[in-house]
């Protein structure tokens, strides 16, 4: 994450900026991932469902 940011230093400051949004997306893209991969692993574990009120 910080290369994207670091090698874009000579596009300019707005370029900085623009890859430096990307941070806050790839953190969201792990969260979802870690949520899809515990999902399929109680698929295959066919686990139970469970609600839990928040």
């Amino acid at each position: 994450m910080v290369e994207k940011t670091v090698s874009v230093r000579r596009a300019g400051p707005k370029a900085v900026l623009v890859a430096g949004l990307m941070v806050p997306e790839m953190l969201y893209d792990l969260f979802q991932h870690a949520v899809y991969f515990t999902s399929l692993w109680g698929l295959v574990r066919r686990s139970e469902e469970k609600w839990v009120a928040t």
